[in-house]
């Protein structure tokens, strides 16, 4: 039936809970109302990806308009938006306008670090007034409004990555210890600015790379390069280290010596002949699958493989 002013819908009563907030007794529900209950009027174009962060349901995708309740209480957004289960309304990430992502822009990836920290990839050259560069994080706090406003909510990762767009980010460690792995379709990565405006140093680290907090790293295999026959002028390596292709995902598994897997459109990973997924541990790259086995047709997502 209809929710009444007082009720709230099973998905939100279940998000509620587990943020320790206060539920209605009117908040039951069957398996199958679980499947059917909608988030307002839900937005107008597609969404990729959705993670639960401080208690709000955080939507990404390509969509400007996220509606109320009957049609009502829209919200402008440039492809990024909370959903607040007890208030039943949703709200922008970040104050201003569009929640300081232009219309045009689009999020296709969410991670979330500890409590207090959500990395957004995509494409997008601004987030909150900061020049980020298709990849930023987030540091405010979701119940105030969207955050506490303007340039404090958000921070950049170097000068972020051009060439391309971000398609997938996860995080391994929490808050201020996390590094953050970056995959898409780009070619390189930025410094921090030295002089704070415009960019820093562009290094060509394509396809995935990792942020530590404070410089991005190349995910390039160690054995590739020991044996490097030729090296440019810079003093790297000729041969390609690392991967040969786009990246559409990524898990994690592991803290402190942890294992990255990728899916993505490419068929060496280090050197190594791979068929389009792949894993890097210890500074190597490996195949996943069996010699001579392939992975057909295109898939976007990657579930996380044993404990978080």
């Amino acid at each position: 039936g209809a929710l009444g002013k007082n009720d709230i819908s099973p998905v939100d009563a279940a998000a509620a809970a587990a943020a320790g907030q206060a539920v209605p007794p009117t908040a039951s529900a069957t398996l199958d109302e679980l499947r059917a209950w909608p988030l307002g009027g839900g937005v107008d174009g597609p969404v990729w990806r959705m993670v639960a962060h401080q208690g709000r349901l955080v939507v990404a995708g390509a969509f400007t308009i996220a509606a109320g309740p009957l049609g009502g209480g829209e919200v402008e957004c440039g492809g990024l938006v909370q959903w607040d289960p007890v208030a039943q309304a949703w709200g922008t990430v970040g104050n201003g306008r569009y929640g300081g992502l232009m219309p045009g822009s689009f999020v296709s990836s969410l991670a979330v670090a500890g409590s207090s920290l959500l990395v957004i990839g995509g494409r997008f050259s601004h987030a909150g007034g900061v020049l980020v560069n298709n990849v930023a994080i987030f540091k405010g706090n979701l119940s105030l409004g969207g955050g506490s406003g303007g340039t404090a909510d958000w921070s950049s990762l170097g000068g972020g990555v051009a060439g391309g767009y971000v398609t997938a980010v996860v995080t391994t460690g929490t808050d201020s210890s996390a590094v953050v792995f970056v995959g898409g379709t780009f070619q390189s990565v930025y410094d921090p600015p030295l002089t704070g405006t415009g960019l820093g140093t562009s290094h060509s680290h394509s396809y995935v790379a990792s942020w530590d907090g404070s410089s991005w790293a190349a995910l390039d295999d160690v054995d590739c390069l020991d044996g490097c026959a030729t090296r440019k002028l810079d003093g790297t390596c000729s041969t390609n280290c690392g991967l040969d292709g786009a990246v559409s995902a990524l898990s994690v598994i592991g803290t402190y010596d942890a294992t990255l897997y990728a899916l993505g459109d490419f068929t060496l990973a280090g050197g190594r002949t791979v068929s389009n997924l792949a894993r890097y541990s210890d500074g190597r790259w490996a195949p996943l699958l069996p010699s001579g086995a392939t992975l057909r047709g295109q898939s976007s997502k990657l579930s996380m493989l044993g404990p978080a």
